[in-house]
């Protein structure tokens, strides 16, 4: 459930709030303050809206549609929503739009080297595995980790009797 935050309410029903209390107020002083605080409250709305405007344009959308694509984005799905979003380069939605499309082709940078790793581990099992002669790759601790298999052929010992050994046969 999420959390509710102060003035999460539509920026309209925060301005008719702010008029009824302008209203209340200047009815409560009289009617000589009433032409006067209706100028300010109505001034108070003008730049209220003016900021509403402002910080639209500044993201490029609403709020909530700025926070559904951060956490879209946040959650690895960096799918783009249409072939061209046309935000506003200069806006929040334009340079998460752009961050989308560098995180897409990461992404797809990502597949292929993973892809071309797969392939080449392949090669080189093909060949280990049909060598004739034997091959075998140790750790730095003088571990036999990987014997092909061409060992039992040469020498009489299955891999992993081969690989069980540390380097006393020669």
């Amino acid at each position: 459930m999420a959390m509710m935050t102060p003035f999460r309410a539509a920026p309209s029903v925060l301005i008719a709030i702010l008029l009824a209390i302008g209203l209340m107020v200047a009815f409560a002083l009289g009617a000589r303050a009433a032409p006067v605080l209706l100028v300010l409250g109505s001034g108070l709305l003008v730049l209220l809206w003016r900021t509403q405007v402002a910080v639209r344009e500044n993201l490029g959308a609403s709020a909530a549609e700025v926070r559904a694509r951060i956490a879209r984005l946040g959650s690895g799905d960096f799918a783009l929503d249409s072939p061209v979003l046309g935000y506003r380069k200069e806006s929040v939605m334009g340079w998460l739009e752009e961050a989308q499309g560098e995180l897409i082709a990461i992404e797809q940078a990502r597949r292929q080297t993973e892809e071309r790793q797969q392939v080449s581990e392949a090669r080189c099992r093909l060949l280990a595995e049909n060598a004739s002669d034997v091959i075998w790759t140790m750790s730095l601790d003088g571990r036999i980790t990987y014997v092909s298999p061409s060992v039992e052929r040469l020498r009489g010992f299955t891999p992993t009797e081969a690989s069980s050994s540390r380097s006393r046969r020669s």
